[in-house]
């Protein structure tokens, strides 16, 4: 089949070297090596970044400029420079380069950048259809959470170095005047935060609280909430929850487990590449989303496909651990709970090392229970250290049963 070129005037180029003395050489998609020069060397490039080159200027691109993921669709409608292409995915409006001559009718190939790549035909050729289901009644405001008005900063207790950097994203990163302030400053804000470590040590109830505080919109995501039993379903989905999210002032995307959605595209996970694509677009976009902020929860951080981790996408990270002997004290005691006498909270702290926060938690519910069936108002410290054995107890068996 003919095609017919019709890259925009731009050359794409990765770093693959940087001197002592920080001048960049620079690899081109055809392989060849040359010197990125002085004007690249202003951007202070990584290894690995990929670079354009247009209109005599050098800037950073994105991981989808070096690899971009293609589309095939047929032009419905030429305005100017801009065309309307229908996919299997749906319609798509693109930028058409100087000099390509596209007409409706016209089979074209475009990326992820939405720019025309060729005409692979002058007459229509249906695409490989893609198995969507076109009667999915998927509400993305299905996916939104709301948020106790009770949730606050003293809530989140034995991690006092996370709760500062959470306060300082909030303050700065989370609301809509602070975000045009770093703007104008020619600072681009944050677009998606890391929240790493092991479960039970509070990673939701940490982004619920920066939610709750910043006033944004929270979006739960979850591999179960998008589907995934058709080609496209997923893609679909998530795209629709960012659309959704842009709607607002400031608006989280929570992903949990986000390990288990954006695989390394060095796998064969194929379901797993396609929803990389859906985040990068929507990431790398942040001037149509400016207020969207993606926050994806891990325990299994090299599992994530790098292209995520790169500045510009989860370009901050939270390090998540099971709390000290310091920090089990202080979620023991942290207030809200009724309780009658001095309980002896240094004993529990002792006996829970290793204990995550929400393993700590379980303690208060089985003295809650205690309490209620002994028809108190308060908890005793009888009752607290029952708890605690009680806490212990299921641990234990919850450890040995097989996975």
């Amino acid at each position: 089949m003919a095609y017919t070129t019709a890259r925009m005037n731009t050359l794409v180029a990765k770093v693959v070297r940087v001197s002592d003395v920080g001048e960049p050489l620079v690899q081109l998609v055809d392989g060849f090596v040359q010197p990125g020069g002085v004007e690249l060397a202003k951007l202070e490039p990584d290894v690995g970044d990929v670079v354009l080159f247009s209109d005599n200027e050098w800037t950073l691109g994105a991981d989808a400029d070096w690899h971009p993921h293609r589309e095939v669709g047929v032009v419905q409608h030429v305005a100017g420079d801009r065309a309307v292409v229908a996919t299997a995915h749906g319609q798509s409006t693109v930028a058409v380069p100087d000099g390509l001559h596209v007409k409706t009718g016209n089979t074209v190939e475009f990326d992820a950048r939405e720019e025309v790549l060729g005409i692979l035909a002058e007459e229509p050729v249906t695409p490989e259809p893609l198995r969507v289901d076109r009667s999915d009644d998927f509400d993305p405001s299905s996916l939104m959470e709301p948020l106790d008005p009770a949730l606050s900063w003293e809530q989140f207790a034995g991690f006092e170095t996370l709760r500062r950097d959470a306060q300082d994203v909030v303050a700065v990163q989370m609301r809509r005047d602070t975000r045009e302030s770093l703007r104008r400053l020619g600072v681009r804000p944050i677009q998606g935060i890391l929240f790493e470590g092991p479960p039970g040590t509070g990673k939701t109830m940490l982004a619920q609280i920066m939610a709750k505080e910043a006033g944004a919109a929270f979006y739960l995501v979850t591999a179960a909430s998008l589907g995934g039993h058709l080609q496209g379903e997923s893609e679909g989905r998530l795209e629709a929850v960012y659309n959704h999210a842009a709607g607002h002032d400031v608006a989280i995307v929570f992903v949990d487990e986000i390990d288990t959605l954006m695989k390394d595209r060095g796998s064969e996970d194929n379901y797993g590449t396609r929803l990389v694509h859906v985040f990068l677009t929507n990431m790398d976009g942040a001037r149509k989303r400016p207020n969207v902020i993606t926050i994806g929860t891990t325990n299994r951080a090299q599992d994530i496909d790098k292209a995520l981790r790169r500045p510009g996408r989860f370009s901050r990270e939270l390090h998540f651990e099971r709390p000290d002997f310091d920090g089990r004290l202080a979620i023991l005691t942290a207030p809200g709970h009724v309780t009658s006498d001095d309980l002896d909270y240094g004993r529990a702290a002792n006996a829970t090392e290793g204990w995550s926060a929400a393993d700590l938690q379980s303690v208060w519910e089985h003295a809650g229970e205690l309490a209620v069936q002994a028809g108190r108002t308060a908890i005793r410290n009888d009752h607290f250290l029952a708890g605690l054995d009680r806490a212990r107890q299921r641990k234990a068996e919850q450890e040995t049963e097989p996975s």
